[in-house]
């Protein structure tokens, strides 16, 4: 929504409808073959709208692949391809979805071409950072790499509280594994190391970051 024009941003929103889901509500459905568009936003007087994005194999192990939040769309690949659904999304907090029927979406670009650019520049930041992380699997140890992806995260989604900047989203120690292409049992080593250069407290689906100075020193770590 951010690459949109004020006046382009408020005909999308008129043309869907808005309903608000709690924390654990699956939108999308991997394999399903609807092709409606969705469109994040916050629920009113609550916490930043986050969606989780999985795969789930044939053998069915699932992998958290990305978070999406408010005014990111989902749901896009499959109006534009007209294909199934690739991947399942899952609402890591409470959050309000704007749901776009796949011709509506599609009479929305074709009558406002900067939609179109703003989709297509979309797209071309999530290759991206998908590229990028593949280059920081390599590059970055496992605790520097956890490091990065825990202040982008709160950079998104956090919110300032007593202890420190709260990540305020619920994932597993699996899950931040999976952001960064490593094991459990190698995010739970490298939790543990910033845990002892004080730089976040952690428990179960919770992370606190109590320094940012210092947790930033240490992502920018080449």
């Amino acid at each position: 929504m951010g690459r949109l024009s004020p006046t382009a941003q408020h005909e999308l929103s008129s043309r869907g409808r808005r309903t608000e889901f709690p924390l654990g509500v699956t939108l999308l459905r991997q394999g399903d073959r609807d092709m409606d568009v969705l469109l994040l936003e916050n629920v009113r007087a609550g916490p930043r709208a986050c969606v989780k994005i999985t795969v789930t194999s044939e053998t069915g192990d699932e992998s958290l692949l990305g978070l999406r939040t408010s005014g990111d769309v989902v749901g896009e690949l499959a109006s534009v391809r007209h294909a199934p659904r690739s991947a399942t999304v899952t609402t890591a907090t409470a959050t309000a979805v704007r749901r776009f029927t796949s011709a509506a979406f599609k009479a929305f670009r074709l009558t406002w071409p900067e939609a179109q650019d703003a989709l297509a520049a979309t797209l071309g930041d999530r290759l991206t950072w998908s590229n990028n992380q593949r280059h920081e699997f390599m590059q970055y140890t496992v605790s520097v790499r956890l490091a990065r992806v825990i202040a982008a995260t709160a950079e998104r989604f956090g919110s300032e509280t007593h202890h420190g900047l709260d990540i305020g989203i619920p994932l597993s120690q699996r899950e931040w594994g999976q952001l960064i292409g490593a094991t459990e049992e190698a995010v739970r080593q490298a939790m543990r190391h910033l845990r002892r250069q004080a730089m976040i407290e952690n428990g179960r689906r919770q992370l606190v970051i109590t320094n940012r100075q210092l947790l930033r020193q240490y992502s920018s770590i080449t």
